[in-house]
Formats: C-alpha cells, sequence, structure tokens
C-alpha cells in the first residue's frame, strides 16, 4: 500500500513539474510575442512618423515647378526639341490648309500610335476624355473645320479637324457630349533606356526630382555620420535564408506544439494510473473474496 502510495506521489510530482514546465514556458513564449508585437507597433508608429515627415517636409523640398523645367532645359539645349518639332507642326498644318487630305496626311506624319493608322481618327470620345488643351481647341470647332493653330500639350503639337459632334440627352435633364475627332501629332515625347517615351517635361521634372532627392540624401548622411569597419559584412537574405527562417518558425511551432502535448499528458496519465489502481484493488477485494 505505501509503494502504491510512494509511486503514485511520484506520478502526482511528475505531472505538477511537466505542468508548471509548460506554463513556464508559454509565460516565456507570451512575453516574447508580446515583446514582438510591442516592437511590432513600434515600427508601424515610426513608419507612420517617417511618411507624414516626408510629406510634410521633405516634400516641399522635391517639388519642381515649371520655372525649374525651363531653367533645366535652357541649360540642356540638346533635350529641347520644341522648336524643331513646333516648325514641322507649322508646316504640315499648312499642307492641310493648302487643302491635302488631312487622312493621308496623319497617316504619314502622326506620332500617336494609336491614331495613325486610321487616318488620325477617334470615334465616340466621350467629354472630359483628352486633356483640356486639345479638347477645348477641338470642341470650339464646327464639324469639318480644322483648329486655325498649332495646339501644344505635354505630348507635343497637333493639327486638329473635328468630324462629328452629338449631344446624347440624359433621363436627369443633362447631355452627354459625343465626338469624332481627327489630329496630326508631332511628338515631344523623350525615349528614356528605363522608362521608355516619355512627355518631355515629365521626363525632366523626373530627373530634377531625382537630383533634389539625391541632394537631400546627402545632406542626411553628412549630418548624420555613420562609421563602419571597412571590413563590415553587409548580409545578403538570399532565397535559400529566406526559406531557413520559415523552416525555423516551423520548427518553433512544431516544439510548442509538443510543449502543450506534454503539458497535457500527466493529467492523462494520472487518470490511466488512477483508473489501473482502482481495477487492481477491486481484483485484490475479489480473491479476498473467494
Amino acid at each position: 500500500m505505501k509503494r502504491r502510495n510512494r509511486a503514485s506521489k511520484k506520478s502526482f510530482c511528475k505531472g505538477q513539474n511537466s505542468e508548471k514546465e509548460y506554463k513556464e514556458r508559454r509565460n516565456e513564449l507570451s512575453e516574447e510575442l508580446r515583446r514582438k508585437i510591442e516592437l511590432q507597433v513600434k515600427l508601424q508608429q515610426a513608419n507612420y512618423l517617417a511618411v507624414e515627415f516626408s510629406r510634410q517636409v521633405l516634400s516641399k523640398r522635391f517639388e519642381v515647378t515649371d520655372a525649374d523645367i525651363e531653367k533645366y532645359l535652357k541649360e540642356h539645349p540638346e533635350l529641347d526639341n520644341r522648336a524643331e518639332k513646333r516648325a514641322k507642326a507649322e508646316e504640315i498644318l499648312n499642307r492641310v490648309r493648302a487643302g491635302e487630305d488631312f487622312a493621308e496626311l496623319a497617316k504619314q506624319f502622326s506620332e500617336d500610335p494609336g491614331s495613325k493608322d486610321k487616318g488620325g481618327l477617334y470615334e465616340n470620345i466621350r467629354k472630359g476624355a483628352f486633356v483640356p488643351e486639345f479638347e477645348s481647341a477641338a470642341l470650339s470647332l464646327e464639324p469639318g473645320q480644322v483648329a486655325p493653330q498649332v495646339v501644344e500639350t505635354q505630348f507635343g503639337y497637333h493639327i486638329i479637324k473635328l468630324e462629328k459632334i452629338d449631344y446624347i440627352p440624359n433621363g436627369d435633364g443633362t447631355e452627354t457630349t459625343l465626338y469624332n475627332v481627327r489630329h496630326i501629332l508631332i511628338s515631344t515625347n523623350v525615349n528614356d533606356p528605363l522608362m521608355g517615351s516619355m512627355p518631355l517635361k515629365e521626363y525632366v521634372r523626373g530627373k530634377l526630382q531625382e537630383e533634389k532627392q539625391q541632394k537631400v540624401i546627402e545632406e542626411i548622411f553628412a549630418n548624420n555620420p555613420i562609421e563602419l569597419p571597412e571590413d563590415f559584412p553587409v548580409p545578403e537574405i538570399s532565397p535559400e535564408d529566406l526559406q531557413k527562417l520559415e523552416e525555423m518558425e516551423r520548427m518553433r511551432e512544431e516544439e510548442l506544439r509538443k510543449l502543450r502535448e506534454t503539458g497535457e499528458k500527466p493529467k492523462k496519465e494520472d487518470k490511466t494510473q488512477k483508473t489501473g489502481k482502482e481495477s487492481k484493488a477491486s481484483g485484490t477485494k475479489e480473491k479476498k473474496k473467494n
């Protein structure tokens, strides 16, 4: 009887220790999780502050005005093709005025890939679809008329002819304006090796913004020097490293699962042992009765 009590006590203590270990590990994991959450919150707050600082302070230093663009083009005349392009557009407009077929001239000279093969034609255009300078000039015409002047937009120089205009009534008493228009575009776009074809001013704006950003970065590093040893290793996260991190996370989850199972087993063992003892006790009593 004493031996059974000692075994029961030993098993009970083992169960208590396993459960205690589980709770301690669980608390450690909970504390680690809490620290991770706090760190994540702080990182999000820092990111928000960085975005706000960039929006309210740095963005003003990155602004590029039209005056900045014109100044840059004067300093880099090799980029400014506007005079040459305008002269070409004026020459084509004169040929239109002389009676040459607009559609044929568009097929021959237009640099708009969306309409060139159709003789410069765009059909059923809803008012508001094109840039304001173009649309204002087109809708000031009568069907069949050609704009008297070359029209400049961010894309280049246009010779414009209005073909048709309709006003479609809506159920609420308003009207929808639809029109057909032809144009011949002489593009001033710049072909950037990385960005492809871009409007001239947008190309210059991007370059100036890059220069301003680089200047700000250099100022930040100059005012906040960071010294590192020449042989300081800069680790790179490769796909293999990412896979290892994912595997480590899976292993951590597996360890946590095993820990939980370990903490639950003593209770099951106690119940099994208790049932076994009850069976043995019953068997002993039956033998005594017999």
